[in-house]
């Protein structure tokens, strides 16, 4: 994303975007939320299981299905922490990454 002005915080931006397109995401998740609510909280099924890519579970052993799951939550929360630490580094330094 290009930065026009060096001088700007970040964080400000958040505020400069106004009430109506931060209303527009926050309807959006909603929204989301909402349709998902009974497959999210339904107790027949694993937490965050919305049967996305199980076709690559097709043929394996349970154990090698657990190793898969393992594997999953590992990276997902690395990835987690590396675009937390991200975000902090841009908001504290003022200069983009990349």
């Amino acid at each position: 994303m290009p930065h026009t002005n060096a001088t700007r915080h970040h964080a400000l931006s958040v505020k400069e975007l106004g009430v109506a397109p931060q209303a527009q995401i926050f309807l959006t998740i909603a929204i989301i939320e909402f349709i998902t609510f009974n497959k999210t909280y339904d107790s027949s099924s694993a937490p965050g299981d919305f049967n996305f890519g199980a076709s690559f579970l097709k043929n394996k052993s349970d154990a090698q299905v657990l190793k898969l799951k393992t594997q999953e939550i590992t990276h997902c929360r690395l990835a987690m922490m590396a675009i937390t630490g991200a975000v902090v580094q841009t908001l504290i330094y003022n200069e983009p990454l990349w």
